[in-house]
């Protein structure tokens, strides 16, 4: 499922970027572009990165 229409971004890579150690949703966009068009994508962005944390992907 695409995340961000705008830039084509799958919530897959979403996934593989918190899982690298992107940890908030700024280096999210910045590492993948995305949010950087028309921001309709954030709050999915957000809630991605919530879950990942809870189940243990998540690097502080």
């Amino acid at each position: 499922m695409y995340i961000c229409i705008c830039r084509a971004i799958s919530e897959k890579k979403v996934k593989e970027s918190v899982k690298e150690g992107k940890k908030s949703i700024k280096e999210l966009c910045n590492s993948l572009g995305a949010g950087n068009e028309c921001g309709k994508c954030l709050p999915v962005l957000a809630e991605i990165v919530q879950k990942e944390k809870k189940v243990g992907f998540y690097r502080p």
